[in-house]
């Protein structure tokens, strides 16, 4: 199956995006705040359950466009078959 220019397009936006996404990700990493003891137990759960729905929702985010493709992609070829 040859790429059409439009697919091209399509994924050079999808990588894009990912990109920008991961640069947003990186610079909004939840951060422990200088007052509050890290030894504490109840802020290291805090702080990992923040992590964890950041790294989630921020790889969802991510990875929408992908999906979107994905499903183009596949109904453009059963349209040809």
């Amino acid at each position: 199956m040859k790429a059409s220019w439009i697919t091209i397009v399509a994924m050079a936006f999808a990588v894009g995006w990912m990109a920008v996404v991961g640069v947003a990700a990186i610079n909004n990493w939840p951060r422990i705040p200088l007052d509050l003891p890290r030894s504490d137990p109840a802020v290291r759960a805090a702080h990992n359950r923040a992590v964890t729905i950041h790294v989630l929702s921020n790889g969802l985010a991510a990875s929408v466009p992908l999906i979107f493709i994905g499903i183009g992609l596949l109904l453009r070829s059963r349209r040809r078959d």
